[in-house]
């Protein structure tokens, strides 16, 4: 996402990150409201792959296209996903999915700030990499656990936070 995004699912400094009571996890607010996470209880943040994915047929660098191998998927616009053959990875949000060809322009919310997946990419490098035939993609997981307030039971309950795409929008 651009520039790195500020969602807590767009830190990829560690893929399991634990918060301990006093420490503030950036998915959920602690509060005494409905759903809000309780003061004191520590919580879990889950990156990674989610499903078994697609492979690659052709990559077409700078044009931002990935044509898959799959005759139909349930990757969809605005789906952020992750690449990856033995060689590289990387996180590129869905701009368009038609016809088995995959397009991952520099827009969208919240968007790829270029089209250039090589790396490291700091949203300014001119040079692209290739991925080559029967790379991965998969729509990535972002999960965070923690207890939070419900007063449908009248106390606390196990809650989790998933990333998902809602018209586009992850």
């Amino acid at each position: 996402p651009t520039g790195g995004g500020t969602a807590w699912w767009a830190n990829w400094n560690n893929a399991v990150v634990g918060f301990g009571g006093t420490q503030t996890d950036p998915a959920v607010a602690i509060g005494t409201a409905e759903k809000q996470r309780v003061s004191g209880t520590d919580s879990l943040m889950l990156l990674g792959g989610e499903g078994s994915g697609v492979s690659v047929n052709v990559n077409t660098e700078p044009a931002a296209t990935f044509t898959i191998n799959e005759a139909s998927t349930d990757l969809q616009a605005g789906d952020v996903v992750i690449v990856c053959d033995p060689d590289h990875a990387t996180l590129m949000q869905i701009t368009s999915y038609a016809g088995g060809t995959i397009t991952h322009a520099a827009s969208g919310s919240p968007g790829n700030c270029t089209t250039d997946l090589n790396f490291p990419t700091v949203c300014s490098s001119s040079a692209s990499y290739v991925f080559a035939t029967n790379s991965q993609i998969t729509r990535l997981g972002a999960a965070d656990w923690y207890i939070g307030n419900n007063p449908v039971v009248g106390g606390r309950s196990l809650y989790r936070m998933d990333l998902v795409n809602v018209a586009g929008v992850p």
